[in-house]
């Protein structure tokens, strides 16, 4: 009999399933180009399995809880809301400078840059 290499408490971990948002990604697609489909559909792709914190820059959405940005190459930016532990919805798709509330997230590059002791880093 072969032993297993996983912990005796390891199970599997089922991706989050794209719940709602269908038909903001429909609008978004009908005019955009196909580099632009694939690399949100990509974005998507990592989202399902929960590998998008790994692979891309993601910021939380300060005044809305559940909801956080990813943003993909290109100045795209994909806009979810978590919904339970299994499941998101997009809430939108589209340029950067203009996705919703990302404004408000995104401090001044010059004040990240100074250590607490007024020096640059």
């Amino acid at each position: 009999m072969a032993a297993s290499n996983k912990p005796a408490n390891s199970r599997r971990l089922l991706p989050f399933r794209l719940t709602s948002g269908l038909e903001i990604l429909d609008q978004w697609a009908a005019n955009a180009g196909q580099a632009e489909k694939n690399i949100v559909h990509d974005v998507l792709f990592a989202l399902a399995e929960k590998s998008a914190f790994a692979n891309y820059d993601v910021v939380d959405d300060v005044a809305k809880t559940l909801e956080f940005f990813v943003l993909a190459r290109g100045e795209l930016t994909v806009k979810v809301r978590v919904h339970g532990l299994d499941s998101f919805g997009i809430v939108y798709v589209g340029p950067t400078c203009a996705a919703p509330g990302l404004d408000q997230v995104a401090p001044s590059w010059t004040a990240a840059a100074v250590d607490i002791e007024g020096g640059a880093f």
